[in-house]
């Protein structure tokens, strides 16, 4: 997708305002910002909901980051050139108390999470695994309030229980 200079001024401001609100990281904002930008210009078209799109990818830039610096210290600095995301899961994961974010840590597992649910599903999921809750949810992707998102998260949660069972 190419952008016009106005979409990329504006991108850019909104890709830079959320990842300067996401967290702290030993990379600054900047480079979680172009790192969307970059991933913005591989899609075919402009997502509708550009800010929602960007706050979903920033914050899974964020998680993907931290996940690779906890794998690294539980490590003890060993490199992890050459390793696999299924090896660096298994030294993030937490066999003791195993969470939904340890479950999701396996890129291949979430990725088939995703594809296995339409666009709007794909948005309101990962904005509530990523924490956001039903009300800010709604005031991100535009619905009427937190009750439709809470409705809709109970639809999606059956459908994906249907598709992966206890995996969920």
């Amino acid at each position: 997708m190419k952008l016009t200079d106005e979409q990329a001024k504006h991108a850019w401001k909104v890709a830079l305002n959320i990842s300067g609100k996401n967290g702290h990281s030993t990379l600054g904002p900047e480079d979680f910002a172009a790192q969307a930008i970059e991933k913005l210009l591989t899609l075919e078209k402009m997502p509708d909901n550009l800010e929602g799109w960007l706050k979903a990818v920033i914050t899974n830039l964020y998680i993907d980051r931290n996940r690779h610096v906890d794998a690294r210290h539980k490590n003890l600095g060993k490199t992890f050139i050459g390793h696999s995301d299924e090896e660096i899961a298994e030294l993030v994961a937490d066999k003791n108390q195993p969470s939904l974010s340890s479950m999701l840590v396996n890129v291949d597992f979430a990725r088939e999470i995703l594809e296995s649910l339409p666009f709007r599903d794909q948005q309101i999921w990962v904005l509530h695994t990523a924490g956001y809750s039903t009300s800010e949810i709604a005031t991100q992707l535009g619905f009427a309030n937190a009750q439709v998102v809470s409705t809709k998260m109970g639809q999606i949660r059956i459908k994906l229980q249907k598709a992966f069972g206890s995996q969920i």
